[in-house]
């Protein structure tokens, strides 16, 4: 969220012929999330106190995930100077301020009912997932075959047909482009390995759920903690 964005546009064109093509277009113009939220705290009162919170929560979330992400991939965070690729989210919030045993409690009930479901079929050993929190928020499922089977899969995401793909000896199916106020919405994952089913309900917030159950991590904890009131906000922006 500290990086700046460089935006392609491509769109299509008509000769004088009438024959179509497509050019490619680039902004010139570079930003970045933490500039917009500069500018947002800079003229704040022009806008509702929900948009207010969800401005601060998505401060908060970068802030928070950069912490998590720097830690777990072993990036090094500084200053744009100090590290281009990996700019530190330093003015989260509208205040330096830590969360409470109190919020994170909420936050750990916020997603209780969240938990990834499984059911396996005699096909499949094991089902692990992961949550991507890079350009766009996606889960990715991966389902290690049973011992012995050498066929394929296919699959289908609440009802419609998705792509599977091989990685590592597993299965993966990726659930992609998840929206901020669609973080806890449930998703149905299908897979059919030689007629038999396995079947996988998961959210984004699942992921929340299974660090803020077990983990005892303050950077781990703090970001799914930003990461469930980022989503809290949003609904109530947008669904509200």
């Amino acid at each position: 969220m500290a990086d700046n964005i460089s935006v392609k546009i491509l769109f299509k064109t008509k000769d004088a012929d009438g024959k179509t093509g497509e050019e490619e277009k680039t902004v010139t113009e570079e930003y970045s999330v933490r500039e917009y939220i500069r500018g947002f705290k800079a003229s704040e009162n022009r806008y509702d106190a929900p948009t207010r919170k969800l401005v601060q929560a998505l401060a908060d979330y970068g802030h928070y995930a950069q912490i998590y992400l720097s830690e777990a991939r072993g990036w090094t965070l500084g200053t744009e100077e100090e590290n281009p690729d990996h700019v530190a989210m330093d003015d989260y919030g509208y205040a330096t301020k830590k969360y409470t045993s109190a919020d994170k409690t909420t936050a750990k009930n916020g997603v209780a009912g969240k938990g990834i479901s499984v059911t396996r079929s005699s096909k499949i050993e094991k089902v692990t997932y992961s949550l991507s929190l890079a350009s766009d928020t996606s889960i990715s499922l991966y389902f290690t075959p049973a011992n012995g089977y050498t066929g394929g899969a296919t699959a289908t995401l609440d009802g419609k047909a998705v792509a599977v793909t091989k990685t590592g000896g597993r299965f993966k199916v990726v659930i992609p482009n998840i929206p901020a106020p669609e973080l806890g919405d449930m998703h149905t994952v299908r897979l059919v390995t030689a007629g038999k089913v396995t079947t996988v309900k998961v959210s984004a917030l699942s992921y929340a759920n299974t660090i803020l159950s077990s983990s005892t991590k303050d950077t781990e904890i703090n970001a799914m903690t930003a990461f469930y009131r980022y989503y809290e906000a949003a609904v109530n922006v947008f669904k509200g």
